[in-house]
């Protein structure tokens, strides 16, 4: 499922990186990496644990960390021409996409989360 998913991601990051963003303006679940080139240059704005609960604080460094990985393992996938798409997969970056496939889920579940969370299906007193 992992590999599923990397296949998927993948796809996605190589059309954020050639410009073509009309493929993520339609997803919402990956139209975040559009901002895969200009990820190097985000600062972390979180400077007290209060600000932890803010609710754009969590999405960004989520988002911010899920761009990170996807983008490195597309450079480390880009840099391995000599090896094949399955073996790249399979044993080359198994873990890292896990890893990376792992915060991405991360990241659409907290998406879900604060969806519900806006549209008052949530109720949270402290948010």
């Amino acid at each position: 499922m992992a590999q599923q998913a990397f296949n998927y991601l993948s796809k996605q990051a190589s059309a954020a990186l050639k410009g073509k963003f009309e493929k993520l303006y339609d997803d919402e679940a990956t139209n975040y990496l559009r901002e895969m080139k200009n990820v190097e240059g985000r600062k972390c704005t979180v400077t007290t644990v209060g600000q932890l609960l803010d609710v754009e604080a969590i999405h960004a460094l989520l988002e911010t960390r899920s761009l990170l990985q996807v983008k490195r393992l597309k450079e480390k996938q880009n840099s391995m021409k000599n090896i094949s798409k399955k073996n790249f997969i399979n044993s080359v970056a198994a873990l890292d996409i896990v890893k990376t496939d792992h915060d991405h889920g991360k990241l659409l579940i907290y998406k879900i989360f604060v969806k519900k969370l806006n549209s008052g299906s949530i109720k949270c007193t402290r948010i």
